[in-house]
């Protein structure tokens, strides 16, 4: 084999492993991106899940037997929770870990149980409960 035939291919060789490793990179970031992109998204839906069940809470909180609720609260408290079950519902990245702690029906169970008797407490401990578990399955 001639010098210049091996000089040769070192070069090439040298050209495609630059080459290469290039797309590997570029793979590998892309990938990177991907896993980043899914585990923001993740947690701005775990964010978007907490925020409806406290809005949620907060207002089944301005019910009681005693309270006297103009048609604007009343209206706000039912959207509240109804943007509760909708944001269960409307979960994509979580969805699994929505099931897997049953979320839309605890809460379902808790307000269904609090329009019963209006056990403040009780209602306190089943959101703690819940909003304890969603923020357990975001860090997790």
């Amino acid at each position: 084999m001639q010098q210049t035939t091996a000089t040769l291919i070192v070069a090439l060789a040298g050209i495609a492993g630059t080459f290469g490793s290039g797309i590997a990179s570029q793979r590998m970031s892309r990938k990177t991106q991907r896993e980043l992109w899914n585990l923001d998204n993740r947690k701005q839906e775990f964010r978007e899940l907490l925020a409806a069940l406290t809005n949620s809470y907060i207002h089944l909180l301005s019910e009681s037997p005693l309270a006297v609720l103009d048609a604007d609260q009343v209206r706000a408290n039912l959207e509240a929770k109804l943007g509760m079950f909708k944001t269960v519902q409307d979960r994509i990245l979580i969805a699994s870990d929505v099931n897997l702690i049953n979320i839309g029906g605890r809460w379902e169970e808790a307000v269904r149980e609090y329009t019963k008797d209006y056990d403040v407490m009780a209602l306190q401990r089943r959101y703690l409960s819940l909003s304890s578990d969603i923020v357990k399955s975001a860090l997790s």
